[in-house]
C-alpha cells in the first residue's frame, strides 16, 4: 500500500511540474502577444485593461484554488481546510463584485 501511495504522490509531482511549465510558457506566449499589440499605445491601453479586468486578482484566485486542490489530492490538507480556503476565496470574490457594482452605481449617478 505504502509504495503505491509514493507512486502515486511522484506521479501527482511529475503532472505538477509539468502543468507549471506549461502555464509559464502560456504566460510568456500571452505577454509576448500583449507586448506587441499594445506596444505602440506606450502602455496605455494595456494597463488599462490590465486594471479594468481584474487579471491579477483572477490569476492569484485561480493559483490558490490550484493549490489547495493539490494539497488535498496529496493529502496535506484535510476537508474542513479545503472548504475554508474555497470559502474565503468566494468571499472575497463577492466581495469584489459588490464593490465594483458600487461604483459602477455611483459613476452612472454622477453623469
Amino acid at each position: 500500500m505504502e509504495a503505491q501511495t509514493a507512486v502515486n504522490q511522484e506521479y501527482l509531482i511529475e503532472i505538477a511540474k509539468y502543468s507549471t511549465i506549461a502555464f509559464a510558457i502560456s504566460v510568456v506566449g500571452i505577454t509576448i502577444v500583449a507586448c506587441v499589440a499594445f506596444y505602440k499605445d506606450e502602455g496605455k491601453t494595456f494597463s488599462l485593461l490590465i486594471q479594468r479586468s481584474g487579471a491579477l486578482q483572477l490569476v492569484t484566485v485561480l493559483a490558490i484554488i490550484l493549490a489547495a486542490a493539490f494539497l488535498t489530492i496529496i493529502g496535506k490538507i484535510t476537508t474542513e481546510g479545503i472548504v475554508s480556503i474555497l470559502s474565503g476565496i468566494a468571499g472575497y470574490v463577492l466581495g469584489g463584485a459588490s464593490k465594483i457594482r458600487q461604483g459602477a452605481a455611483e459613476q452612472s449617478e454622477q453623469n
